[in-house]
């Protein structure tokens, strides 16, 4: 069977962007059934297919072509293997594993697909095992499922795209647990200045960190937490296409909508393990990230939904003091490791 990889069409959603390219968002496929769910009975051209997905057989990487979903083959994997380690990896699960992680029902995948989880609206969805969760054995094999059916570019790029909600969470940790002030925009409807235009036009109130969420959250006020120390971030929302100014987001709102950590990241299998027996799946998702295998007779029969985001990162080069002092959101102990370590790097080309 063949490998492959997907083009990403581009598209702009606020405040994340969609890759486009040839971002090798991890899949590896090569579909044997077109839009209509027959099985594919050789290679055909482009113009052939204005729907669903071509199969190309016998390619290589350098004369491959694109179907209509900008499929390319590029290699083999053996489905088997990919079951066998499945079957592993579900043996290892306990009771609340096998609860949330795996349904013998192929169906159930497509049935209790949600967005959810790419989008942080549900932390403990009942249909998915968070990585959180899992012993180390079982998180292996998991990326070592992933690994064997997605090329290496493609694994990459996943790892990439986790690596950078990472980064993302500490920055996140320390505009939430840093000492500061509270901060009120001026403007009414809570638009932010351009960055470059200098500060922000604010009054400073005399809230601490809680209550100058309460009036954030609570009131609809304009408030926002400034840190004393460099850097000092502002979380932007959604902008407003027609001005081209940025929102004011709610810092106090994010752990919670926007979990930035590999702990909400989740995994499920389905559908039989047993070896040549029947149809078999599997689904990674998390923040920005939704990955999905469908497997029959040695084939990749679906791979989709498939959706990797991201805002383009560039790590700001300014890190947090190392000899921060305890404060009641923080015993100091918070490290900024990965962020120290990429301190002015594109995470993308894009960046």
């Amino acid at each position: 069977m063949k490998y492959s990889e997907i083009a990403i069409v581009a598209t702009m959603m606020i405040p994340t962007i969609i890759m486009a390219k040839d971002f090798g968002v991890g899949t590896t496929r090569n579909l044997k059934k077109g839009y209509d769910g027959k099985k594919s009975t050789g290679k055909k051209s482009s113009k052939q297919s204005k729907k669903g997905t071509t199969v190309y057989k016998n390619e290589s990487k350098k004369s491959a072509k694109k179907g209509a979903t900008g499929m390319v083959t590029i290699g083999e994997v053996d489905t088997e293997e990919v079951r066998s380690i499945l079957r592993d990896y579900v043996s290892t699960l306990s009771d609340d594993g096998l609860m949330h992680g795996y349904r013998a029902d192929p169906a159930k995948h497509d049935e209790e697909w949600h967005a959810c989880t790419i989008v942080q609206q549900c932390l403990d969805p009942i249909h998915m095992y968070a990585l959180r969760e899992m012993s180390h054995k079982s998180r292996a094999l998991a990326y070592k499922a992933m690994a064997k059916t997605m090329t290496q570019e493609s694994f990459n790029m996943l790892q990439l795209q986790q690596h950078s909600n990472m980064l993302l969470g500490e920055m996140q940790d320390w505009a939430t647990t840093c000492d500061g002030s509270c901060m009120e925009l001026t403007d009414p409807d809570c638009k932010l200045s351009p960055i470059l235009d200098g500060p922000q036009n604010a009054t400073k109130r005399d809230e601490d960190y809680n209550a100058c969420g309460n009036l954030r959250t609570i009131n609809g006020t304009c408030a926002y937490w400034l840190c004393d120390e460099e850097p000092k971030m502002i979380h932007q929302a959604n902008i407003d296409v027609t001005t081209g100014r940025y929102g004011l987001g709610n810092i106090w709102n994010e752990p919670h909508i926007h979990a930035r950590n590999s702990r909400y990241d989740y995994f499920s299998v389905y559908g039989s393990l047993d070896e040549g027996d029947g149809p078999f799946s599997m689904r990674f998702s998390g923040h920005h990230i939704d990955v999905n295998y469908h497997f029959d007779d040695g084939e990749i029969v679906k791979d989709t939904p498939v959706f990797l985001g991201h805002n383009p990162l560039i790590v700001p080069s300014e890190t947090p003091p190392t000899d921060r002092k305890p404060n009641d959101r923080s015993d100091g102990t918070i490290d900024f490791l990965m962020w120290e370590n990429m301190a002015g790097v594109g995470q993308f080309q894009e960046a």
